[in-house]
């Protein structure tokens, strides 16, 4: 069973209350039979051929990897343990929400959007940047067949089931 540690900097109650459920939706679902399955039943839309031959074909795998889905898999329940805390100051970039650095075993998610965040997105953003730990990147911000964005959307929208909170089903 793999555990999470996710660090909220603030005196505030609704910080820690907030840090505490994400860390335990987050876990819930990473070692879930649900989590497992869409993993490695994840498939996206490819376009094949040229010119008047192009015809969009649903590929098994995911984008920005050649890793299998029981690769990645495989990758993602090989850690047995993650640090999320949030930055005391502001990101260099206004556009980040978290980032590693090497040779620290924590991952930092940026101030700015942890207030804004309710505990189903911290839990989105921890499994968007465990992914990236582990090695696996996304071409765009817009690359939601890639891992981090597969893995963090995934966790955000299991998480609402499980607690009976509505959610579009588009993953």
């Amino acid at each position: 069973m793999i555990t999470f540690e996710i660090k909220l900097l603030g005196n505030d109650e609704s910080f820690r209350l907030k840090e505490i459920k994400a860390q335990t939706l987050l876990q819930k679902v990473w070692n879930s039979e649900e989590f497992k399955q869409a993993i490695l039943n994840k498939t996206h839309i490819e376009t094949q051929g040229r010119l008047w031959w192009k015809k969009e074909v649903d590929v098994k795998g995911f984008t920005s990897t050649n890793d299998t889905n029981e690769q990645v898999y495989a990758c993602l329940m090989s850690t047995d343990h993650l640090v999320i805390q949030q930055q005391e100051d502001d990101c260099p970039d206004p556009s980040t929400v978290g980032y590693e650095q090497d040779g620290d075993p924590v991952t930092y998610v940026c101030k700015a959007f942890t207030e804004e965040m309710d505990e189903y997105d911290v839990a989105n953003n921890a499994a968007h940047e465990l992914c990236h730990s582990l090695g696996y990147h996304h071409s765009s911000a817009t690359d939601y067949d890639s891992v981090p964005y597969f893995c963090g959307n995934l966790v955000e929208q299991l998480a609402k089931q499980a607690d009976g909170v509505s959610t579009p089903n588009n993953i």
